[in-house]
Order: structure tokens, then sequence, then C-alpha cells
């Protein structure tokens, strides 16, 4: 008869089985300090701590010398104003500081109340800054009201100035700055 021999089609398979059942402790050491993070709220505090460092742009309470005039006059912002209230309502509240040019209270179309503001618009500032300042904190129809100048100037401070020399760190481009 003839002779068998055995071949072995994969040498070392029975080697590297054992090798598999070994538990390498290297590895364990790093799975024990790994942490699965996912989101934008993992950031390394070093990170945050720069970030709330950083100066931001203030906003000015005092507006007195920073308003400015619209095309047709000086439009004031009052907020407050509660749902049900109508144009007469607020015309009426706002009459004794001068001619009133516009009024405009936007109504939200799902509800059909107004959104809760108004825009009022006097012919000169000196009306205006009566209205505001008479009836600002004020109530009407059971609501606190509040009332400001709706544009402003911006500040020409050197804030503005302070706020685009931080951004200049962070750009990514490595090619010079634009003249």
């Amino acid at each position: 008869m003839a002779d068998t021999y055995e071949l072995d089609l994969e040498p070392g398979a029975d080697d590297f089985a054992e090798d598999e059942m070994m538990i390498d402790n290297e590895t364990v050491k790093v799975k024990s300090h790994a942490t699965k993070r996912k989101g934008r709220g993992f950031n390394d505090h070093e990170d945050r701590d720069e970030f709330m460092k950083e100066k931001f742009d203030t906003v000015d309470t005092d507006t007195a010398g920073n308003a400015q005039r619209s095309v047709e006059g000086w439009v004031i912002i009052v907020t407050g104003i509660h749902k049900e209230a109508t144009e007469d309502v607020v015309e009426e509240k706002f009459a004794d500081f001068g001619e009133i040019q516009n009024i405009t209270l936007n109504v939200d179309r799902r509800t059909g109340y107004i959104k809760g503001y108004a825009l009022l618009e006097f012919k000169t500032y000196k009306e205006a800054k009566e209205a505001i300042d008479e009836c600002d904190n004020t109530d009407l129809l059971g609501q606190t009201i509040h009332c400001d100048f709706a544009f402003v100037k911006g500040s020409n401070s050197s804030k503005s100035r302070d706020s685009r020399q931080v951004r200049r760190g962070r750009d990514r481009s490595k090619s010079p700055r634009r003249r």
C-alpha cells in the first residue's frame, strides 16, 4: 500500500491558537483609561478656559447718545405689550409726547394675536426721547412695557479693534493676510 504523509497546510497554526488565549496586560491598561466620547461637549479643559478669557462685545445700556435716525423719523421699540392690545391702545399711551408718524404691530399668523412688541415713529428726537423716558417700565393692559430706540449707532471704540485682534490668532489659512 501507499505511504500516507500528513501534510500541514498551516505551519504554526497551533502556536497561534495558544497565543490568542493569552491576555496582554498592556491592552487591558489602555482599555481601562479609554473613554468613548461623542459630540461637541467633550473638549479639553484648556480650550474651554482659553475660550472664556476672550473678549466679547458688550451691549451698552445707555443709548441716549447712540440713537440713530431712520429715513423718516425717530423709531422706538416698545416690548412687553399685551397680546390683545390694539393700535388704538398703544397710540393713546404715547400720543401725549408728540405726533406719531407710524405704528407697527406685527401679528402672529398662527394665533392671530400681536407678537408683543410695537414700533413707533416720531418726527423729532425730543418727542421720541420723552416717550422713552416717560413710558419705560410703565403699565399697559396689566403688563410692564419697556421702551428704547430701535436703531442705535455701533460703537467706534477700541472694543471692536480688540475683537479683531483676537480673531487674527484663530485664522486657518497660512497665507498672508490681505492688505
